[in-house]
């Protein structure tokens, strides 16, 4: 009867365990498989980016050939929405239908995005976009801001939470997520934006941290494994004139909008599509004979060089910064990308 007993319950332990190892319960959850969450996260729904010209240069999100010339003089949500940028592609290669705008202004901070009164400075001072953006009703919002405004930490992250407020008023599911851009290093933003991002975080806003790993790429602390091609700052990042050199090129929309997709998703970096940046060799050019125009007198390198059309074009290049961008995923924010 004891051996009866005893062989009932092994076989119960085993059917048990056979079980978890079909249902995956007990082992630790990873990312899903490119493209397994985008119909199911994102198609059919709406997203809105918000921010400055670190979102629009390069193609996260863009309307057409000229729009980036007047990006703050568009104003109609009607001209700014069925953007088809980066992120519009690589959720389409998903097979995920998604309704973006493009809400984004140049020298503009999210107070005067969305504070009611603009004080930019860029010809548009005390005008309200809040007035222009009708539908307010978004599945999810990005945010990306330019800089922490006067006022300090606390003032700033009341802001952020303000402006969760007013979108929750549309639609109390929204979800929001926080781009941190290559500015905050380039810039040399003061401490207090380190302080206010984990803040923000605590408050159910997933930080996507693209600016980290392009910084730490280009001066060496992150290495893109398997990579054909050398990183250095113009990889990433565009040289223009002598009062620039810290706007993304395509090469970090690129990681910005996969990073962005697959926080919302869920799904791993490694392996999504990416062969839609280099369909239009004509815009990457001329993107290139625009932006990388100065020869800089006090480095020994070549401003107007830059290679982030063959890093793009590189099956293994693009792996290794995938298989990074899951790294910063999974530990945003000045990590280091560490397991």
């Amino acid at each position: 009867m004891r051996k009866t007993l005893s062989l009932i319950i092994t076989m119960i332990l085993l059917m048990s365990l056979f079980a978890c190892a079909d249902t995956g319960v007990g082992k630790p959850a990873g990312p899903a498989a490119p493209g397994k969450n985008a119909v199911s996260a994102l198609d059919g729904k709406k997203v809105i980016f918000i921010g400055c010209s670190y979102t629009y240069y390069g193609n996260t999100v863009h309307q057409g050939p000229m729009f980036q010339d007047k990006q703050n003089q568009v104003t109609s949500q009607e001209e700014r929405s069925n953007d088809q940028g980066f992120f519009y592609q690589l959720c389409k290669a998903n097979g995920a239908e998604v309704s973006v705008t493009d809400w984004t202004y140049g020298g503009h901070d999210l107070t005067d995005i969305l504070g009611g009164e603009c004080n930019a400075g860029r010809g548009d001072d005390g005008y309200d976009h809040v007035a222009d953006l009708v539908d307010r009703a978004f599945d999810y919002v990005i945010l990306q801001e330019i800089q922490i405004p006067g006022g300090g930490t606390e003032k700033y992250l009341q802001n952020v939470k303000d402006i969760m407020e007013f979108f929750r008023a549309a639609n109390p599911d929204v979800k929001f997520y926080y781009t941190i851009h290559d500015g905050v290093y380039t810039q040399q933003y003061k401490s207090d934006w380190k302080e206010a991002v984990p803040l923000i975080a605590q408050e159910g806003v997933t930080i996507v941290d693209w600016g980290t790993l392009a910084w730490d790429v280009w001066n060496g602390t992150a290495e893109v494994v398997g990579a054909a091609q050398a990183y250095n700052k113009n990889s990433f990042i565009i040289s223009k004139a002598a009062d620039d050199g810290y706007h993304p090129n395509p090469l970090s929309a690129y990681i910005n909008s996969l990073m962005t997709y697959c926080a919302i998703t869920g799904e791993t970096a490694v392996g999504q599509p990416y062969s839609f940046c280099t369909e239009d060799m004509t815009a990457l050019e001329r993107f290139k004979r625009s932006y990388y125009s100065w020869d800089s007198p006090f480095t020994q390198e070549d401003e107007r060089e830059t290679n982030f059309v063959e890093i793009l074009s590189s099956e293994a290049d693009v792996k290794g910064l995938q298989m990074l961008a899951d790294k910063y995923l999974k530990n945003p924010f000045g990590l280091n990308a560490e397991e």
